[in-house]
């Protein structure tokens, strides 16, 4: 059984500009409001452990999938597997898909933060605005989210 979480509400003028040099960015750059998600919701399968974060913006598509297996945690056996689903027409992310257990995503939070951010840097599509903000957008709710999931 799939747990779903209900869509959080982002404040979106909060991200409209870059408030850290990265990502190629310059601080003070215009980030389109088409970039921006709107909401954000996580979920999570007992079954098959695996975390799925997904975005929602002003205009919905389709989207296909990236995979970076690239991150290894070095003292673990298991890889930390990250797929990144884009949008088909505008390379924005609209999935992040992490093949984990719930536990494991919040007492290694900082190691899957890095893998994501990492993963995401890796994907060298053109639209590094997008990018950027929803790696923010994730890195603020995150915690909120991952507490929302019911694990049964």
């Amino acid at each position: 059984m799939s747990n779903l979480t209900k869509w959080t509400e982002i404040p979106t003028n909060q991200y409209e500009e870059p408030q850290e040099v990265g990502f190629e960015l310059d601080a003070g750059s215009f980030i389109s409001p088409y970039d921006i998600p709107d909401g954000i919701r996580a979920t999570y399968n007992p079954r098959d452990p695996r975390v799925v974060f997904e975005f929602r913006y002003l205009v919905d598509e389709p989207f296909r999938y990236s995979r970076d297996d690239t991150w290894k945690e070095q003292d673990r056996e298991k890889e930390r597997a990250v797929s990144v689903g884009f949008g088909k027409y505008s390379d924005r992310i609209i999935r992040l898909e992490l093949e984990a257990d719930l536990p494991d995503l919040v007492d290694h939070r900082p190691q899957w933060m890095h893998a994501i951010v990492a993963a995401i840097k890796r994907m060298k599509q053109p639209d590094m605005a997008n990018y950027y903000v929803a790696s923010r957008v994730l890195e603020d709710l995150y915690d909120n989210l991952l507490s929302q999931v019911d694990t049964e």
